[in-house]
């Protein structure tokens, strides 16, 4: 399995323009209870995980995964 070696993910949906994912950035952000950023990498719109502290624990990060996967569109 791919672990990321730094604390910051950048990811997007397989199709869907910028708009589609500024949408879905404010869906996930509209939840309250995580926070993403976006970037652009190689001029492309892209979302923005970024998790800095290090107690943060596993259920923390399967709540943002999940609170993701259901806002997608």
């Amino acid at each position: 399995a791919w672990r990321p070696d730094l604390t910051v993910v950048v990811f997007s949906l397989r199709d869907g323009d910028e708009a589609a994912h500024q949408g879905w950035l404010r869906r996930i952000n509209a939840s309250g209870r995580i926070f993403l950023s976006s970037t652009r990498v190689d001029g492309r719109f892209v979302l923005r995980l970024c998790v800095l502290c290090h107690r943060t624990h596993a259920d923390r990060i399967r709540e943002a995964v999940d609170i993701i996967r259901r806002t997608a569109p």
